[in-house]
């Protein structure tokens, strides 16, 4: 999630207040390019440190990441540009990381995340849910580490994730409905200003671990939390 989050859907609402009807993409039938984003399917492989913060304890037993994991939510709150966004929901989301590094992701059952965001005095709010799963791999920090850098390895596969983006106000509209997020990082980035993580919980982030609780935060602040089970 960037600090971005919904400030390209922000913009889009204020030109939809001067329709007179909301306008909904499908996923292919948009045109237009991600800002940001990266193309789905593509490498998701970060480079740089993974080393962590050593925990208490042995370096022993297997890394605190690896097991399954489930969303309590995820949380944004950021000011960039002129705009402020808040966001929360997004619980239900299954993520199951292998001592191998494999990476499984269950949108499905995901709650939606619900965003308001400020521009210029005017309020945007609204809501966006992923559906289907995805795969990939991580580099698993030591057994040891409880917190570095979440990285990517080789590529992520996108091609049975959906994302549905729903305004509420000042006008309610549909600009997403399940469009692929193949098809989103395509037409997505052109309406919505690259506003919705093409790559969430599989794209290079920061992490916490202790005991049963993982936090993974993006760059752009956006924090996963998650508890083992």
């Amino acid at each position: 999630m960037r600090i971005a989050l919904v400030a390209g859907v922000a913009a889009l609402a204020v030109a939809l207040t001067g329709c007179s009807s909301g306008h909904k993409s499908k996923g292919a039938g948009a045109t237009g390019g991600a800002s940001g984003g990266s193309t789905a399917g593509s490498s998701a492989g970060a480079e740089g440190g993974g080393a962590g913060s050593p925990a208490p304890g042995g370096a022993g037993g297997a890394s605190c990441v690896v097991g399954t994991w489930h969303s309590t939510g995820v949380a944004l709150n950021a000011s960039a540009n002129g705009t402020t966004s808040t966001a929360s929901g997004g619980q239900g989301v299954v993520l199951s990381i292998g001592a191998d590094g494999k990476v499984s992701v269950d949108f499905d059952p995901m709650k939606p995340v619900m965003f308001t965001t400020t521009v210029s005095g005017a309020e945007i709010k609204g809501q966006y849910t992923y559906a289907g799963k995805a795969t990939g791999a991580v580099k698993v920090p030591a057994a040891a580490a409880a917190s570095g850098t979440w990285q990517p390895s080789g590529n992520a596969d996108w091609s049975a994730l959906t994302v549905t983006v729903d305004l509420t106000a000042p006008v309610q509209a549909q600009i997403f409905d399940h469009a692929k997020i193949s098809d989103f990082v395509g037409a997505g980035g052109g309406e919505t200003g690259g506003s919705v993580d093409a790559q969430p919980l599989l794209g290079a982030a920061s992490y916490t671990c202790s005991g049963n609780t993982l936090k993974l935060t993006g760059p752009s602040g956006g924090a996963w939390t998650m508890q083992r089970g």
